[in-house]
């Protein structure tokens, strides 16, 4: 039996961050502060786990994410995720940058998706010995 991990994208954070949080255009297009960046991460961690609560997304991985500058790469950004297929599941949020040297707390693009893939397998489950 052959399983198949399905990570999908949510759309919508990006308009519901440029409604109530990020509402000077300026705002989209520098770092923000950390009582901003608080803000974001917040409001991403409740529209991710919303989004996991809609009929459509259930038994699914599903991801979003926000970067700034809002066009071109990304001096700093996050994606959210959600494991639908599991109770309880912890939402996966992870920093990264394009343009920035990665730290501690911060990661390239491409460490951020091997993370994010890395939290889809967990929707498998344990591996099984088949006999």
């Amino acid at each position: 039996m052959v399983r198949q991990i399905e990570i999908q994208w949510v759309d919508g954070l990006t308009d519901i961050l440029h409604e109530t949080l990020l509402l000077d255009p300026t705002s989209r297009m520098v770092l923000p502060t950390p009582y901003m960046l608080t803000n974001v991460i917040a409001a991403g961690d409740a529209f991710i786990r919303d989004a996991g609560e809609q009929p459509e997304h259930q038994g699914q991985v599903i991801y979003t994410a926000y970067q700034w500058p809002e066009n071109g790469p990304a001096t700093y950004a996050i994606v959210w995720a959600l494991n639908t297929r599991l109770a309880n599941s912890e939402v996966f949020i992870q920093p990264y940058t394009e343009t920035q040297t990665p730290d501690d707390h911060l990661v390239t693009w491409e460490q951020a998706e091997r993370g994010l893939a890395l939290y889809g397998l967990q929707a498998m489950g344990s591996p099984r010995l088949v006999e």
